[in-house]
């Protein structure tokens, strides 16, 4: 009986939850480090904003790390490329957090912080996948958009775009990930 009752529970519990296979298959073979919490909604985020921006007249891209020759200052999330130019016109701050009104203060915080370093008028070293990237600061003085994206429910809370997908199903995809990673059937950073 009690097998029959945690079955059904578990049933119910999972009725609502939506089917996080496409995710899977898409970033599968990605060789991101899921290891770290916040990757996957960036992930979700870049595949969604590529179904707005499409190749070849775009490319979108995530982890670029910005600051001075010294130091790292702060990374944007996803970012759009015109690919004519390679300008960004949109970057996007990705926050998968609890507390969406802490998340949505931090994403403003962010997109702060890299105006003001953009507008400071130094020189801007730009890495991608911690590696320096063909990008200054010119590459970004035509940004169309700052946007903000969480899992669902951030709407309600200011954000710009939501993942479409809850918190734990974007937990779930993660774990997932990381499993298929370790066993070896799916890319490793």
């Amino acid at each position: 009986m009690f097998k029959f009752v945690f079955a059904l529970l578990l049933s119910v519990s999972t009725a609502h939850a939506k089917d996080i296979r496409p995710l899977f298959e898409a970033l599968q073979d990605s060789g991101e480090k899921y290891f770290i919490t916040g990757t996957v909604c960036e992930q979700v985020a870049k595949l969604n904003l590529e179904k707005i921006y499409k190749a070849p007249e775009y490319t979108v891209t995530t982890g670029i790390q910005y600051g001075s020759e010294k130091r790292v200052i702060g990374e944007l999330d996803v970012i759009v490329f015109r690919n004519a130019n390679q300008s960004a016109v949109v970057i996007a701050e990705v926050k998968c957090w609890n507390s969406l009104g802490g998340a949505l203060k931090k994403a403003k915080e962010q997109r702060k912080r890299f105006l003001e370093t953009l507008g400071a008028g130094r020189k801007l070293r730009v890495t991608c996948g911690g590696q320096d990237c063909d990008l200054t600061e010119k590459n970004f003085n035509q940004v169309q958009k700052f946007i903000s994206i969480s899992q669902d429910g951030g709407l309600e809370k200011g954000f710009d775009m939501t993942l479409g997908y809850s918190l734990d199903e974007m937990m779930e995809l993660r774990k997932q990930l990381m499993s298929c990673q370790e066993r070896g059937e799916c890319r490793r950073p």
